[in-house]
């Protein structure tokens, strides 16, 4: 009678609340490394795409296209003598439209 009494179908004691503070703390902690170490490699292989995609070295065509579009934007030449045509700088022919702009306004007033 006395294994009938012992054996009654439930816990006889209570759980204990410290372990399964230290335990719920530790699968915690390990869910927020695996989150930061997964946010880490996120940013990693994003930067390494990044250096690889855009920031790697231009070809030599296209910056010698660039120095080409920059002479022809930043410099004086010639272009066709006997019909009066020269190519001035960007900046420069910019100032001169803005300057004959206000003049033709100024004549209308």
């Amino acid at each position: 009678m006395s294994d009938v009494t012992h054996h009654a179908g439930y816990e006889k004691k209570d759980v204990n609340l410290l372990q399964m503070i230290v335990v719920t703390l530790i699968i915690i902690a390990i869910i927020i490394g695996f989150l930061v170490g997964l946010d880490n490699w996120f940013t990693f292989t994003a930067e390494k795409r990044i250096k690889d995609v855009v920031l790697q070295p231009e070809a030599a065509d296209y910056r010698d296209l660039r120095a080409h579009e920059d002479d022809v934007l930043t410099t004086y030449a010639v272009l066709d003598d006997s019909a009066g045509v020269y190519r001035i700088p960007i900046d420069r022919a910019m100032k001169l439209m803005a300057e004959r702009a206000f003049e033709s306004q100024m004549e209308g007033r």
